[in-house]
């Protein structure tokens, strides 16, 4: 059975209220401050492109961070069975474990629009499953 990703619609009604309030705060001030700039990031890749089109075929990469291995093994099967490609990494502090990054990454035509809706919509997914949204980019030659 496939789960399917919700839509931007869906997620912004999810009821997060047995959520600790402080992450879900976090989480939207992660969002806020990656929505920030996003036309100037976008407008760079098509210059480094030498793309005139309003789109840009490019894998785009999202980074997240949790300390929860259930959630981050939740989030990556959702989004793999959903077209995106996942890498998890365990972080540590000297001899003390810290946490999972995950990596997810998708390549199709992004638009600005596209960027930003994806943005928004795994960052509040992502905090569904115990994870925080922490950036976004993509490997532009």
């Amino acid at each position: 059975m496939t789960e399917k990703i919700e839509t931007l619609e869906e997620i912004k009604n999810y009821d997060f209220s047995s959520y600790d309030s402080s992450k879900i705060k976090d989480t939207k001030t992660n969002i806020s401050g990656l929505l920030e700039g996003t036309d100037k990031i976008f407008n760079e890749w098509k210059l480094r492109k030498k793309c005139n089109e309003d789109s840009i075929d490019m894998e785009l990469d999202f980074d997240f961070y949790s300390a929860d291995k259930v959630g981050s093994e939740s989030f990556r099967y959702v989004l793999e069975k959903n077209g995106f490609k996942t890498k998890i990494k365990t972080t540590r502090t000297m001899l003390f474990f810290k946490g999972y990054e995950i990596r997810v990454s998708k390549k199709q035509y992004w638009t600005l629009k596209t960027v930003e809706y994806e943005i928004e919509r795994l960052g509040l997914i992502s905090r569904k499953y115990n994870l925080l949204i922490e950036g976004y980019g993509s490997a532009i030659n």
